[in-house]
């Protein structure tokens, strides 16, 4: 191990990474929390669902193994005993989810905490990896590149994003008076031809990174909101930003797969 930098004690943004580990700490950089409640409107029981064979959670727990070298622990939190033991099974540490924070309502952020705290008390890893399983069909290599992009210190954030099908200058809004506005300005010199217009990215919510030490501030906030100001993007391929809510994202996610897999 090289020489820890003199501010190492105190500022999680100083760690980086030498053969693997994290040079605050002498361990792995990262851990992962994976949330996966039991209850869903649009699609129950997805997260244990098989697409081509294999559960979505498990997919996601995959991923994350993938950069096993970077990272220390796979966290699932749930509050589904059925989750709670294919996540065992497969190798990650199974959290058990208060009622209150399983809610519709419940913001997931609230959760990672949870977890983070169960396992780790006040002393995680520097970076934390938020994965949630219902986008799942993966890009190599997605989860190590966010922790190798987070550990220079550089950037507070990394997330997942495809570009968008559409520019937010082409859509509408109802007004009061049940008639159509443009949702941004009023539409005065908005391109009719896509090339006219910036390429918007849309975050598919694949993967958060975010320091913990801003994970752990005592106040609520929601997932892009722990990124901080300087957030990177690992941009991938339409097909890897499928985020599975009801029963025809399913079927197209797995018609997705079969032709991926030289099946169609």
């Amino acid at each position: 191990m090289g020489s820890e930098c003199e501010k190492s004690s105190c500022c999680p943004n100083c760690a980086t990474l030498l053969d693997g580990l994290c040079t605050r700490c002498s361990r792995k950089p990262a851990f992962v929390v994976i949330p996966a409640r039991g209850g869903s409107k649009g699609l129950q029981g997805k997260n244990l669902m098989e697409l081509e064979g294999i559960p979505m959670l498990v997919r996601a727990i995959n991923a994350a193994n993938e950069a096993n070298e970077h990272i220390d622990k796979i966290l699932v939190s749930s509050d589904d005993p059925d989750i709670l033991v294919c996540a065992n099974k497969h190798g990650a540490r199974p959290i058990t989810r208060p009622e209150e924070l399983s809610q519709d309502s419940s913001a997931i952020a609230e959760a990672v905490v949870h977890a983070a705290l169960h396992t780790y008390g006040d002393n995680p890893p520097p970076i934390c990896i938020i994965i949630q399983p219902n986008v799942p069909i993966w890009k190599p290599g997605t989860v190590e590149k966010a922790v190798v992009m987070m550990s220079d210190g550089a950037l507070t954030g990394v997330i997942t994003a495809v570009k968008a099908k559409h520019p937010p200058e082409w859509l509408m809004k109802r007004n009061s008076k049940n008639m159509l506005d443009f949702y941004m300005g009023d539409g005065e010199g908005v391109g009719v031809n896509r090339q006219e217009l910036d390429q918007p990215l849309f975050v598919d919510g694949q993967l958060v990174a975010c320091m913990s030490s801003v994970l752990l501030k005592p106040f609520k906030v929601k997932p892009l909101c722990l990124c901080g100001p300087n957030i990177g993007v690992i941009e991938r391929e339409e097909v890897y930003g499928t985020d599975v809510d009801d029963e025809w994202d399913f079927v197209k996610a797995e018609a997705f797969l079969r032709k991926m897999n030289g099946e169609a």
